[in-house]
């Protein structure tokens, strides 16, 4: 495939073989829509004011409604092991293949549809009277079927395309092949489990499904025509275990290598072999780029936002400036395979912030609360082999992650910089009572409350054993380096220093009671600031800590189960950070008695 300027907007594009091109710009989109997830249900409030002689329980009740949305890919269709079409009230749309297809001429013919035989030059294909043989039943005593048996073979690849994104479930296998090994794996289930002929299988039936299977189904279909009629339809069921796509835009074959000047992609671009992919720019914005390897070539930048790179065996991503990870993963899954990520200047991994939970409860305009939740989705760059990772300028992470299960290592040209980024918690809450007793007594109480909290989310180094190496500064801030075994921990400087997480309270309250006699007032105001700081960690086995001038930290901890090395050119300064809290309080009561109760208590007492 060679041209110019590509887009694939909610579309399937699938090859048997190989898909190898040269485009312009590649860009694969689903359209853009919003997930609305709502929380309903009633709140409710107590309140008690209590004095001798009377007692007053306020008790409120408001129904909430928060909606939060989400900004979301919408797929052409929602795939998965229990599918709307394999009940037995569906319809289906007979007129799929309308173009070579008619309605059977020939009244004694066991199915409805059949194929213009100029198209199939008059050859018989493997149709479900192949099932029917199999579990001896005659075809002429029993529902038509909906087609011939190209028209099924048609059907059931165009099935497969729409739930996995591929024309065939196995490599190396004709249409005619696949479609024999879904019948006999059908009629394996059909005799194991005892199920009619006709009848769909349950959700729990279909979870239950070792191998994906071919069954023929009574289904309700609206022929070429507009007739509606009752027939046998092959009906696809997939295992559980079968990769599905969830999206409409998707690139599939047995190897992908596209040369590309620039590419965007927020699709699937999946390969059973290698994906291969080269230009000067290369975004994956939220979509999939896999195959048994990956590799991603740039001469610019390659990005990856909260999308997913990832091979079974070795994935690969270079570029001669940088590659970014914001929130998205790279990764494989191979113990013998591996993880490279090497750029000509940076390489970032950072997380990115995201609202976890927003909620707002009013009882009135003077009782309400408000709650808002921000988390943390960290980048990670990683996986079950060795993980390397090279920068000819920095690597920079914040909240970010790189990890093996065996042996991990990072280099860099100038700095390694491992930072926290921060989740936050905000509440804020009003309330406001007002009540009265007998003999003239009242009482009013507000209260104001606002919390703002952060909790830091550090970055990580992880695997068997840990290489970070760096030509200027190795700098952790409230981050960790972890190791199984030995960690080696080399540059011109190395400081291991904390996270700031600040935090407010502020509480206010107000109570007036009035009766017959005296007037009272409460006021009260509580500020509480306070800043937490989480040091940085550096532990295994045996750890080396090495460097041509300083070795500097605040609150670090640095824990060797072995041996511990830290050797400096210059000097070794490790102090203590401390978390502070500042707060204020302020305090005030007043009572005045009234004049005519004064007079009264002067005179008679």
């Amino acid at each position: 495939m060679d041209v110019d300027h590509m887009v694939n907007e909610a579309s399937q594009i699938s090859a048997v073989g190989d898909i190898t091109g040269t485009v312009g710009h590649y860009e694969q989109s689903n359209p853009k829509g919003n997930e609305y997830i709502t929380e309903e249900g009633t709140a409710t409030s107590y309140s008690r004011h209590y004095k001798k002689g009377w007692d007053t329980t306020y008790i409120r009740e408001a129904k909430y409604k928060n909606t939060k949305v989400n900004p979301k890919d919408v797929p052409v269709a929602v795939y998965g092991g229990h599918v709307e079409n394999s009940k037995s009230n569906a319809t289906v749309d007979a007129s799929l293949l309308n173009s070579m297809s008619q309605l059977a001429t020939n009244p004694n013919t066991s199915y409805v549809i059949e194929t213009d035989p100029n198209f199939t030059n008059r050859r018989n294909f493997l149709s479900s009277d192949y099932v029917l043989s199999r579990l001896k039943l005659d075809p002429m005593n029993i529902q038509k079927r909906l087609g011939d048996g190209y028209y099924e073979q048609q059907l059931v690849m165009q099935e497969i395309m729409r739930q996995t994104g591929k024309s065939r479930l196995q490599s190396g296998l004709s249409a005619e092949e696949q479609y024999r090994q879904l019948m006999d794996a059908g009629i394996s289930v059909t005799k194991s489990q005892s199920i009619v002929l006709g009848r769909w299988l349950t959700e729990s039936e279909q979870k239950n499904l070792k191998e994906d299977v071919v069954l023929l189904v009574s289904k309700s279909v609206v022929l070429p025509n507009g007739k509606t009629e009752t027939v046998l339809v092959p009906t696809l069921y997939l295992a559980p275990s079968t990769k599905r796509v969830e999206g409409g835009a998707n690139l599939q074959a047995q190897s992908i290598n596209l040369s590309v000047d620039t590419m965007h992609n927020s699709g699937s671009i999946v390969a059973d072999k290698d994906v291969t992919l080269t230009g000067n720019s290369i975004h994956n914005d939220n979509g999939l780029i896999k195959g048994n390897t990956a590799t991603v070539t740039a001469n610019d930048e390659v990005r990856n936002t909260q999308g997913t790179i990832m091979a079974n065996d070795t994935v690969s991503v270079y570029a001669k400036k940088d590659v970014v990870n914001e929130g998205g993963t790279i990764t494989q899954t191979n113990a013998t395979g591996s993880t490279k990520v090497v750029a000509g200047r940076d390489v970032i991994n950072k997380g990115v912030q995201y609202e976890a939970g927003n909620s707002k409860v009013e009882w009135n305009s003077s009782n309400n609360r408000r709650e808002t939740i921000t988390g943390v989705d960290q980048g990670y760059i990683g996986g079950a082999g060795q993980t390397t990772v090279v920068a000819g300028r920095d690597v920079s992470m914040e909240a970010g992650i790189i990890s093996s299960d065996v042996n991990t290592t990072v280099t860099a040209g100038r700095n390694v910089t491992m930072k926290a980024m921060n989740a936050t918690h905000e509440l804020e809450e009003h309330r406001f009572d007002k009540g009265k007793s007998g003999g003239g007594h009242s009482q009013t109480t507000q209260s104001h409350d606002l919390v703002k909290a952060q909790l830091s989310v550090g970055s990580s180094i992880e695997g068997k054993n840990v290489s970070v190496v760096a030509s200027d500064a190795v700098q952790l801030e409230g981050s960790q380096v972890l190791t199984a075994d030995t960690v080696k921990v080399s540059g011109n400087t190395v400081s291991l220093n904390t996270a700031k997480a600040n935090s407010t309270v502020n509480h206010v309250y107000l109570d007036k009671k009035k009766s017959l006699v005296k007037r009272e007032s409460t006021n009260a105001v509580d500020d509480v600031t306070s800043t937490s700081v989480t040091g940085s960690t550096v532990s295994g086995k045996d750890i080396t800590i090495t460097s041509a001038q300083d070795v500097t930290g605040q609150s670090a901890q640095i824990m060797g189960e072995n041996t511990v090395s830290v050797t400096a050119g210059g000097k070794v300064e490790l102090g203590a950070d401390k978390s502070i809290t500042d707060g204020s309080s302020a305090y005030r009561h007043k009572k005045i008695w009234l004049a005519w109760w004064c007079r009264y208590r002067f005179l008679y007492w």
